[in-house]
């Protein structure tokens, strides 16, 4: 069923009961096309661990407010929940969510993860506005993840404000950030739209023409589109204030080495220089006639998926089997599915299954080559590619051996929905 405020999709949102963020969050993060509905997570707990691990066991009981509303997906707004319930814990209420509801379900954690391996980054460092026990927890849950955290800032929460966490001002969050980067991290965020040659703001003939009616200035607007070009979604969706509050990804960048000082000789002769290597100049393009010719920008998407796809081919050992398989049986069998099913399920569906069936009874083809080891892996995450405007994504079905048809190709399409 679609809205026609919502035609992409309506997002049930469960979040803690004193969260005071969340409504100006959303209605600044949200894609264009989506709206939410949110329910308060409620625990009469005194400490804040007892309520977020409370949190976890009134979800359901909490999603149940929603009623017959036609979300298309539960998001569980609360990272201090993920860490310290942990990793196995958060993937079987998701499952119980996805099974009781007939929608995919995941968590501000479990978002995060997806976001950081679309990106590729495996080391990373953590901007914790939480207690010194909320924190440590937190390391444990992004090491259960498959990430390295390298490194950790700490803000400095005031006790005289109503809550500690949700009081925390831009100038904090910032200060954090910066003390990542004076760390060696590599702070990738997005807030300003990216200008032209000249100064011009990238935009559309239309998505300029809309904010010329409704009065908006552009320098404010934040584009989704191919380069980070303003389209007609962002500038109709367009709220005051949005361009103050980035999105912000921290992925850690290796350390620098610290320097240590060489014992100098006494009467060391003057030398002269050494000639230095002169640095080889990047190859460039033939020469073409003026107008024979296009040329487009690569955005950091395509740039991340060229980098991922080389790694892959060059990096790990190869080898390819080919076999014919009758799929009479399957195709038989999809349509009885269908029949039942509320998601339409497709071939590609199938073998998503079948693959992961395979990996569980044969547990050593689920391995990853790591130079020095091959790493038999214990939990089976499927990647799907999924293309889109701007490249390719490539959801990921966590513990896919576990989950039904149905919820998977949820997963995938709710990926999807959200990646555009």
């Amino acid at each position: 069923m679609s809205l026609e405020y919502a035609p992409r999709g309506l997002v049930g949102l469960l979040t803690p009961q004193a969260n005071t963020t969340v409504e100006p969050e959303f209605g600044i993060l949200m894609p264009a096309g989506f709206a939410h509905l949110n329910a308060r997570l409620v625990s009469p707990a005194p400490a804040i661990e007892e309520r977020l691990i409370e949190y976890f066991e009134v979800a359901a009981a909490t999603a149940r407010q929603f009623a017959n509303a036609p979300v298309s997906t539960l998001a569980l707004a609360c990272t201090g929940a993920s860490y310290l319930a942990g990793r196995e814990r958060e993937a079987a209420l998701l499952a119980s969510l996805a099974g009781e509801f007939g929608v995919p379900a995941f968590t501000a954690a479990s978002a995060v993860v997806d976001a950081l391996h679309v990106l590729g980054a495996r080391r990373i460092a953590l901007a914790s506005p939480y207690p010194a026990t909320l924190t440590k927890a937190s390391v444990g849950y992004w090491h259960s993840q498959g990430f390295e955290v390298v490194d950790v800032a700490s803000a400095t929460a005031d006790p005289t404000q109503f809550h500690p966490i949700y009081s925390l001002g831009a100038d904090a969050a910032g200060a954090l950030l910066s003390d990542l980067e004076d760390a060696g991290a590599q702070i990738m965020t997005k807030v300003q739209p990216p200008a032209a040659p000249g100064g011009r703001i990238l935009a559309s003939p239309l998505a300029k023409s809309i904010a010329k009616e409704k009065g908006i200035n552009l320098a404010q607007v934040i584009g989704s589109g191919d380069n980070g070009r303003i389209v007609q979604r962002d500038v109709e969706n367009f709220q005051p204030g949005a361009a103050a509050v980035p999105a912000t990804v921290v992925p850690a960048a290796p350390a620098a080495p610290a320097a240590v000082p060489q014992p100098t000789p006494a009467a060391a002769p003057e030398a002269a220089p050494a000639a230095q290597p002169q640095p080889q100049a990047a190859p460039t393009a033939p020469a073409a006639s003026a107008g024979t010719y296009t040329d487009t920008p690569v955005s950091q998407m395509r740039k991340v998926i060229a980098k991922r796809l080389s790694e892959s081919l060059f990096t790990a050992p190869h080898f390819y089997l080919t076999m014919e398989i009758n799929m009479d049986k399957a195709i038989e069998a999809r349509v009885r599915l269908n029949e039942l099913s509320p998601i339409k399920l497709s071939f590609n569906d199938l073998v998503l299954k079948s693959a992961a069936v395979a990996l569980r009874r044969h547990p050593v083809v689920n391995s990853s080559w790591l130079g020095d080891k091959i790493r038999q892996n214990h939990v089976i995450n499927i990647g799907v590619a999924v293309a889109v405007d701007e490249g390719l994504l490539v959801p990921v079905i966590r513990n896919a051996d576990q989950k039904g048809l149905a919820v998977a190709l949820a997963g995938v399409e709710r990926q999807h929905a959200f990646a555009n």
